[in-house]
């Protein structure tokens, strides 16, 4: 039987491609200090938190904090249904290492508002994490602030803030103010001050529960010392029935504590002693040893059924109050039973169609709304059922609709890209929008486009703002 075997290098950030539904839009996602919600969804390294998948961009309440928003004791789950973000202990979420100083905070969003700003607050030296985060775990006032006066941020942002001084344990919390609604969306990100590592030990990897397994799977560990593998100290965990990725997590570390003397895993308390958890668990090495490094491989048989969705944009001009979404569904593996439904933001359906699509073939699709649509975000939610059973496959795309452009433009983005110069006007048609080029000597920036360098790309790059104005 052919095996998917898919190596994941410890500290990258794994990819779910199934999830359940999501109305809002943003998270933090900088690499090395993502946010609480996040590692239960995206990256998934926090365990028992499976209702936040696909759901990690959806944590928004009023703004104005600390004087208003979330209250006390719901301040991680922004008040939502998510309650298990309020969770709170010293060992519940995984923490990321930090240190005090300058750091470039990255969002990522699903639907990008108007924004009015972004603040950060730090929990105090000596706050209580045995209890649930309230306004007096913090200092209230925000260590940095970073107006954006009302102007649409690209997709992917990132700014610089100053990481005030701290030790051990401690909570950031990130807030995005919208400038056209009365909302705010709140994260809190885990982190720790301290180099946790005991003495005559050194990190070599982590454990990361990215997926759940099926029955017939393998994970194992792949040893590396001075730049070669050494296959005798491998440790191989053989998944027998379905188990969820933070339970085979606790699983393979465990078996890794009890083989290795000179490999370890789990999170370290306050004897110094590896823990395994259920969820992300570090690697250790001895620094007596040779190791370098340690990878986690798993070998996972083929899905029995899979839907591929193609054709969805993610954003479409509004025309006669109407506005008609095409795109193709394929099926593999079963006959599949394709439901798809459009929601508005505020999660009333506005649209649904269904297609029983054969295996190994597929269907074309024309969503269109049965009443007039507003300008704003909304949600095409695809849930695939197998004929012969087994899971259903799950899949959102957020989408804006936008009023019909009555500006004119010289270009429609990519066309024309090598000849932009200050004043040239392009149609962005990800969001509907048209932006002008700046003048000299910002106008160089213009024409440096390509699919893996797309850092100025009017409206969506991260530097779109430094390259680009929109035009109202």
């Amino acid at each position: 039987m052919t095996v998917n075997q898919n190596i994941i290098r410890l500290f990258a950030a794994s990819t779910l491609l199934a999830s359940t539904g999501a109305f809002a839009h943003g998270y933090i996602t900088t690499p090395g200090t993502e946010a609480r919600g996040y590692l239960c969804d995206k990256q998934p390294e926090n365990s028992n938190c499976n209702e936040l998948r696909g759901n990690s961009q959806s944590l928004e309440a009023l703004k104005g904090f600390p004087a208003s928003g979330p209250a006390d004791s719901q301040i991680a789950s922004a008040g939502t249904p998510y309650k298990v973000l309020d969770e709170q202990s010293p060992l519940r979420w995984v923490k990321k290492e930090i240190e005090s100083g300058p750091m470039e905070i990255h969002w990522t969003f699903t639907a990008n508002h108007r924004t009015a700003k972004f603040h950060y607050y730090m929990t105090k030296q000596n706050w209580n994490p045995s209890a649930a985060l309230t306004r007096d775990s913090f200092e209230l006032e925000p260590f940095c602030e970073v107006d954006y006066n009302d102007q649409v941020p690209p997709m992917a942002l990132s700014h610089m803030c100053n990481i005030p001084e701290r030790s051990g344990y401690q909570i950031m919390l990130a807030v995005w103010d919208v400038a056209d609604t009365a909302n705010a969306f709140y994260n809190v990100v885990d982190l720790t001050f301290d180099d946790e590592t005991p003495e005559g030990w050194k990190h070599g990897g982590t454990i990361i529960p990215s997926s759940d397994l099926k029955a017939g799977d393998l994970v194992r560990t792949r040893v590396f010392a001075n730049g070669s593998e050494v296959s005798g100290l491998a440790t191989r965990l053989e998944i027998t029935q379905d188990t969820q990725a933070y339970v085979w997590s606790y699983a393979l570390a465990t078996k890794i504590n009890a083989e290795q003397s000179e490999i370890q895993s789990g999170q370290v308390n306050t004897q110094a002693e590896f823990v395994p958890v259920y969820g992300s668990n570090k690697i250790f090495v001895s620094k007596a040893s040779d190791i370098t490094s340690v990878e986690i491989q798993i070998e996972q048989l083929p899905p029995e059924h899979d839907v591929t969705i193609t054709g969805v944009e993610g954003s479409y001009e509004i025309q006669d109050g109407s506005v008609t979404i095409n795109f193709e569904a394929s099926a593999t593996g079963d006959t599949m039973l394709v439901n798809a439904t459009l929601y508005d933001h505020g999660g009333a359906p506005l649209a649904y169609e269904h297609a029983v699509v054969e295996d190994n073939a597929s269907h074309s699709f024309a969503i269109t709304p049965v009443a007039n649509v507003q300008a704003d975000h909304h949600i095409l939610k695809l849930i695939s059922s197998p004929k012969n059973g087994g899971d259903n496959v799950h899949e959102n795309f957020d989408i804006m609709f936008k009023e019909p452009s009555t500006g004119e433009y010289d270009y429609s983005f990519p066309e024309g890209l090598g000849s932009y110069v200050e004043g040239t006007k392009v149609f962005q048609p990800k969001n509907g929008q048209i932006y002008q080029c700046k003048a000299f000597p910002y106008s160089g920036w213009c024409n440096i486009w390509s699919e893996s360098a797309s850092q100025y790309e009017p409206g969506v790059g991260s530097n779109s703002s430094d390259a680009w104005d929109e035009v109202n």
